[in-house]
C-alpha cells in the first residue's frame, strides 16, 4: 500500500522547480542585454499585425482576414502581402520583416500588445494621434533597432522605465500629449543617441537628471514644456552643442542657473509659464536670453498666495509678498484695488494701511515690472481686506427684506427684531467680521418672493 502522506512533497518540489524556472526566464528578460524576442517564442511579424487589427478593427463579415479601423478611412487585407497593408513597409530583402509601422489616426483603442516586441528590423513605429491606453509595454523599449518612436497625443498612462535599455539606435522620441508620470527616466547606464526628445504635455515631476549632460549630447531638439518639472540646475545645456529648440515652458520651474549660458546654435528659447521671476534673469541671464533669435520667456505664474485678512477698525496691516528682495536695480510696483489704480508707484512689494476703515475693504493686487527685465510684467495673487462691522448693518437690512418679502410675522417661529441678529433663528454670523456666514431657515412656511 502507498503512503499517501509522501505525495505533497513530492507536489512542493515540482512546483519549487516551475516558480524557479519561471523567475529565472524573468531574470533573463529583465536583468540581461537579451532581448524579449530571444527569449519568447515570438510571433511573425504579420501576426503582430493581425493581433493590433483584432484588438482595434472590425472583421468585415462577408470578407474574413480583411479589417475596417474606425472611421471608416483605413482597411487592412490580410488576404494580400503585408507590404500591401496601408502604412507598413517592409525589408526590400524579406517581405515579411517590417521595417516601418505607421498608424498615426487610425482610431487605435486597445493597450499596445506586449507582442510590439517581436518586431526584429522595425526602426519607425508611429501610433501617434489614437486613443491607446494604458502603459507603455516593457518589450517596446528593447527594440533595438528602432529609430523613431512616435507615440504623441494618445491616453498612455504610467511611469517610463528608469533605463531606456534597447534604444541605442533610437534617434527621434516623441511621448507628447498623454499622461506618463513619475520622474525622467535617469539613463545613467546607457549611451542614447537621441536627436529629438519631445516629452511634452504629461505629468512628469522632479528634476531634469545630471545624466542628460553626457548621455544626451546628440540633441537637436529637447521639449518637456506643460509638465510638473521644477528643478534644471543639475543640467549645463551648453553640454547639447548642437541644440537648435529648448522648451521648458508650462512648468514648475523656481530658479535658473546664475549666469545661464545657452548652446552656440540655439535658435529656440521658451521658459514661460513658470514661477520665475526678475531675479532669475538679472545680471546676466536676461542678455543670454535675448542674444536667442526666437525666445519666449513672459508671462509667468502670479505670485504670493490668494488669502484673506479679517482686520477691526483702525488696525494696522501691511500686505506683503516676500519676492525679489534687495534685488538691485528694484522692480516697479503698481498697487490696485478691486481693479482701479491707486497711483501709488513704489519700489516695494508690500503695500501698508495704518489705520483700517471701512473704505479700505477690497481686493488688492499689485503690478510689477523691471527696468532691465523688457515685456515681463509679474502679478500678485489677490488679498482680500475684510473689516469688521462693515456688513453687519448691511446685513441686517438685507434680513429684515427677506422677512418683510416673505411675510414673516406669518412665519412658524417669526423672529424678533428688538434682539441681535445673531440670535436669530438660523442665522450665522461670524464672531470677527459681525458678518452673515450662513442662513437656514427650512419650515418656516414663507410666503411671497425672495427678494434680489
Amino acid at each position: 500500500m502507498v503512503n499517501q502522506s509522501f505525495q505533497p512533497i513530492h507536489t512542493t518540489i515540482k512546483l519549487s522547480r516551475y516558480i524557479f524556472c519561471i523567475t529565472f526566464l524573468l531574470y533573463l528578460i529583465l536583468s540581461s542585454n537579451i532581448s524579449f524576442s530571444q527569449v519568447v517564442n515570438c510571433i511573425q511579424d504579420r501576426d503582430v499585425l493581425v493581433e493590433l487589427a483584432k484588438l482595434n478593427a472590425v472583421e468585415t463579415p462577408t470578407n474574413s482576414g480583411v479589417f475596417q479601423f474606425p472611421g471608416g478611412q483605413t482597411t487592412w487585407d490580410f488576404n494580400k502581402p503585408i507590404a500591401d497593408l496601408p502604412g507598413v513597409l517592409v525589408d526590400a530583402a524579406d517581405q515579411n520583416k517590417i521595417t516601418h509601422l505607421n498608424m498615426s489616426g487610425f482610431g487605435l483603442t486597445s493597450e499596445i500588445p506586449i507582442s510590439i516586441g517581436c518586431f526584429g528590423e522595425l526602426e519607425v513605429l508611429n501610433l501617434s494621434d489614437n486613443q491607446l491606453t494604458g502603459n507603455i509595454p516593457r518589450e517596446l523599449w528593447e527594440l533595438k533597432t528602432l529609430r523613431t518612436l512616435n507615440l504623441n497625443n494618445n491616453q498612455l498612462t504610467g511611469e517610463l522605465p528608469n533605463q531606456l535599455i534597447g534604444f541605442n539606435d533610437l534617434r527621434i522620441l516623441y511621448l507628447s500629449g498623454n499622461q506618463l508620470t513619475g520622474a525622467l527616466p535617469s539613463l545613467d547606464d546607457v549611451t542614447i543617441n537621441i536627436t529629438d526628445f519631445d516629452l511634452s504635455g504629461n505629468l512628469f515631476e522632479g528634476s531634469i537628471p545630471a545624466s542628460y549632460n553626457n548621455r544626451l549630447t546628440n540633441l537637436f531638439s529637447f521639449i518637456i514644456r506643460d509638465n510638473e518639472i521644477n528643478d534644471i540646475l543639475s543640467v549645463d545645456f551648453m553640454n547639447f552643442q548642437s541644440l537648435e529648440e529648448l522648451d521648458l515652458s508650462g512648468n514648475n520651474i523656481d530658479e535658473l542657473p546664475d549666469d545661464w549660458q545657452l548652446p552656440p546654435f540655439l535658435t529656440e528659447l521658451y521658459i514661460q509659464n513658470n514661477k520665475l521671476t526678475f531675479k532669475d534673469f538679472l545680471p546676466n541671464n536676461i542678455n543670454y536670453i535675448l542674444d536667442v533669435n526666437g525666445q519666449l520667456y513672459f508671462p509667468q505664474d502670479s505670485v504670493g498666495i490668494a488669502r484673506r485678512i479679517v482686520l477691526v477698525e483702525n488696525q494696522a496691516v501691511e500686505i506683503s509678498y516676500e519676492i525679489d528682495v534687495n534685488i538691485a536695480p528694484p522692480a516697479n510696483y503698481k498697487w490696485f484695488k478691486d481693479g482701479v489704480d491707486l497711483n501709488e508707484p513704489t519700489n516695494e512689494s508690500k503695500k501698508e494701511i495704518a489705520n483700517a476703515a471701512l473704505d479700505d475693504e477690497g481686493t488688492y493686487v499689485f503690478h510689477s515690472t523691471h527696468p532691465n527685465v523688457p515685456n515681463l510684467t509679474l502679478y500678485s495673487r489677490p488679498v482680500t481686506l475684510w473689516v469688521a462691522g462693515s456688513c453687519d448693518k448691511n446685513d441686517e437690512d438685507a434680513l429684515n427684506n427677506l422677512r418683510l418679502k416673505t411675510n414673516g410675522h406669518k412665519w412658524n417661529r417669526p423672529w424678533n427684531v428688538n434682539d441681535e441678529v445673531k440670535t436669530w433663528e438660523g442665522v450665522t454670523v461670524d464672531q470677527t467680521t459681525g458678518c452673515v456666514v450662513a442662513l437656514e431657515i427650512d419650515d418656516q412656511a414663507l410666503e411671497g418672493e425672495i427678494p434680489n
